[in-house]
């Protein structure tokens, strides 16, 4: 059963062409599927369907061509971002400075740093609004 269903996606072998990962050499046991479970969550949960009603946003991404063009483009570049610098998208913000105390990152300085650049850069070339939610991402 898989429990994430999205309108775009990217194959292993689109990634092992486009970016020179292989999934199977890289994430053993099945940790392939986890990764690319966490790439997709990462542009489609913390990019795309961030505002808006999922099923409105996936119409537009069906009508549009471009739509299409650039979920790629956001996901190939996500996965390339996980794979060199892993997820830190399940962290809590929560770290220890040098002496000690605790610090707090905010929900909006993870998120920055969750999701890479070039993967929203692509998502704003797109013709139709994938991103927009009344706040920068």
């Amino acid at each position: 059963m898989n429990i994430y269903s999205y309108p775009v996606t990217i194959t292993n072998e689109e990634l092992k062409n486009e970016c020179g990962i292989d999934l199977a050499a890289e994430y053993p046991n099945g940790k392939d599927r986890r990764f690319m479970n966490n790439v997709l969550r990462a542009v489609y949960n913390g990019c795309i369907y961030v505002t808006g009603l999922v099923d409105i946003k996936n119409r537009i991404i069906q009508a549009d061509e471009t739509a299409v063009a650039a979920i790629k483009q956001a996901l190939l570049a996500q996965a390339e971002y996980l794979d060199s610098v892993g997820d830190i998208g399940t962290e809590s913000g929560l770290t220890m400075t040098q002496d000690g105390q605790k610090a707090v990152v905010s929900r909006l300085d993870l998120r920055s740093k969750t999701i890479c650049s070039a993967a929203l850069d692509a998502l704003r070339a797109c013709n139709v609004p994938l991103l927009y939610a009344g706040e920068e991402l």
